[in-house]
Formats: C-alpha cells, structure tokens, sequence
C-alpha cells in the first residue's frame, strides 16, 4: 500500500525509545525545586505527590473536576503556567541530547518516506537528530512554538472532564486547560483535523500513546467508528515497550469506554509490536515497509 495512506502517531514512548529522558518522571526529579521555589504554599503544589507528577495531566484532571471556586480555579492554573513554563525548558534542554541509534525509533525515523506524520509529544527529533524538514502535524503544539516568548505547549485534560464539572466551560482559568478546545489564538480545530486524517489512512500506526483518558477527545470517536463498520476496514499497528505497555494502553482505553479486543475483533487488522523485541522483529519489519 503506498505511503501516504499511512498515517505515523508518536506519543511519549516514541521519545523514551530514543532514549530521551521525556517522561514526567523525569521532568520531576530534574525541575522540582524549580517548581517549589515559584509556586511557594500553592495548595495543589503541596498535595502533589510523585505519583501525581508522574502522571501530571491525570493530576490536573482530578484537580479541576474538584473546584469550586475562583479562588481554587486561579491556583491551579498558577500551577500549570509554572509547570508548562519548566517543562517547556526541559524538554528544550533534553531533545538536543544524543539518541539510541540501536532502538526502533530511530529505525524509523530514517526509514520515514512519504507517511503523514500527528505527533502528541511537543519535540521534533527528524529535525534535531536527522536534520530533516518533515511536515508534522503537532497536536498539542511544538517546542518551536512561542507567543511573545511564551511557549505554546498544550497540557491538560479531556473535554469529558466538563460533564464531571460544568464550571470548566465557564471558567478561563480551567477551560484553557482543555487540549482540545482551541484558544481564540488558534486557527487549527486538533480535534477534526486529526479525525480526518485518521478516517483518510489506510494504515494507523499508534507509536508510544498510552491512550489515558485525556487521549479520549481525540480517538473515542474513531474507534468507535471503527468497531461498529462505520468506516473502511483500517489495519492499525500498536507500538509499545512490552506486553506490560499494551496491557496498561488496553486499561486506559476502558476507563474512556473502548475495548481493545472488540477491535481485535472487528474487521479491522490489528498489529501489536514489542521496541523490546528489537528492530528486526517481523512485525517492526512489516511496519517500516508502510511508512
């Protein structure tokens, strides 16, 4: 099938394969003090613990569907210009860093040809590590994105957070925090763009998405679609480190009402693919000769 009926997904495992220390984890222990030192006594702050920051959007989520009142509203979103301020420099930071030119992404990024590429992570590696100008669609913006020199990263929480808490559509502070709602700055609606390459592709790589709930805004939709032969029949690859990663991806897709094996089960093609198996597994083999 040619190329550019694929369509390439990379999430946050896309990265750590390379070998960039990406995760929220990561940005924890290296940015934490840093976080201290300008949120003072913020009251989210101090909650947080680590298993918050590991998953900080899921922490934000929680957050927002609990508040009452201004006051509360304007803390958090103190706490996500803070976080999405040092993040931003972090990862700035971290994807000048050398990569693993033995993992699978980095088998992938020079084996890229013509696919069209929606990336969810804010880094751009075909640029910085390959030096290459591709066309990526970033859905939640890029670290090659500013405003007056304030970064235009996206993170937050699902759209399904507002019927848990009505008081996210009306209040800024949180509404803001919603990916995919576009600001009034922003020309590009990332939801249905992203809808409509997924419906336009005949192969869909999911590389490195761990598919959680605030995930759910962009591909409840599709699935849905896709179990019930509301579309074409679609052959769909999922990359992930290990059963264990495919497993926790299954998990998240429930909690947003998706069963994987009722995908399995559809007409559609499902591929699993292990980056522990190495780049020259069958099924990661398979999978570059579409992109």
């Amino acid at each position: 099938m040619s190329g550019n009926k694929t369509l390439l997904i990379l999430g946050n495992g896309f990265d750590l394969d390379l070998g960039w220390k990406t995760s929220y984890a990561d940005f924890y222990k290296s940015k934490k003090d840093d976080c201290k030192y300008y949120i003072g006594a913020n009251k989210f702050f101090v909650e947080a613990s680590f298993d918050c920051w590991c998953n900080l959007e899921m922490y934000l989520r929680n957050c927002a569907i609990t508040i009452k009142t201004e006051e509360d509203a304007e803390a958090l979103w103190y706490l996500w210009i803070c976080w999405r301020s040092n993040l931003f420099v972090y990862l700035y930071r971290e994807a000048c860093k050398i990569v693993d030119e033995k993992s699978c992404a980095y088998s992938l990024l020079n084996s890229v040809k013509d696919c069209r590429i929606a990336s969810f992570n804010y880094t751009n590696p075909f640029e910085t590590v390959l030096n290459k100008d591709v066309d990526v669609f970033h859905v939640h913006n890029s670290l090659n994105e500013t405003n007056a020199g304030v970064p235009k990263i996206i993170i937050g929480f699902d759209e399904t957070a507002i019927k848990e808490n009505p008081i996210i559509e009306s209040n800024e502070s949180l509404r803001v925090m919603t990916k995919s709602i576009s600001d009034n700055n922003d020309k590009v609606d990332r939801k249905s763009h992203l809808l409509q390459l997924l419906r336009n592709s005949d192969n869909i790589v999911f590389y490195g998405l761990s598919l959680s709930i605030t995930d759910s805004d962009y591909f409840k939709k599709f699935f849905e679609m896709l179990i019930t032969g509301g579309l074409p029949q679609k052959n769909l690859y999922f990359v992930t480190k290990n059963p264990k990663g495919l497993e926790d991806m299954k998990k998240n897709m429930e909690v947003w009402g998706i069963n994987y094996d009722d995908l399995v089960l559809s007409r559609n093609e499902v591929v699993c693919v292990y980056t522990d198996n190495g780049s020259d597994n069958t099924d990661f083999k398979r999978l570059l000769g579409i992109i």
